[in-house]
């Protein structure tokens, strides 16, 4: 799971999230996670009496390393992940570019994963290039 921290960091720099069966969200307001399960999230926002939709915008999706890794690579780069005895390193590619590139190390292969995911979103936001503009 990946920190707390670089989740609200993704989220803040555009990271969208369709709420599935199986995806962990952090509530500021309940203060506590939930693991999306058939009713969590209806659960969640029967006992808040807050609107679905408001309680979607306060979640701070957690996303799994499969997911993070997804989003890469639609994103369109390639990744690479190695280890060493105490750390992880994810090497993230532009696929049309490949002089571009980022290397993030990190203590888990999820929150490596994140960092490279904040990387590829705040470039783009720094060179004025949409999400969807690959």
């Amino acid at each position: 799971m990946i920190s707390l921290e670089i989740a609200r960091k993704l989220k803040e720099a555009g990271l969208v999230w369709e709420p599935q069966k199986g995806d962990l969200v952090y509530h500021d307001e309940a203060e506590e996670s939930f693991n999306i399960t058939a009713g969590d999230m209806e659960d969640f926002v029967r006992a808040t009496r807050i609107d679905k939709e408001y309680a979607y915008s306060i979640a701070i999706f957690l996303p799994r390393l499969d997911q993070l890794l997804a989003e890469i690579r639609e994103l369109g780069y390639k990744w690479f992940m190695e280890t060493d005895t105490e750390r992880y390193l994810v090497r993230v590619v532009e696929i049309k570019k490949p002089n571009n590139f980022h290397v993030v190390f990190s203590d888990s292969p999820a929150n490596a994963a994140a960092e490279a995911l904040l990387w590829i979103y705040e470039r783009r936001a720094a060179t004025g290039c949409g999400l969807s503009d690959g």
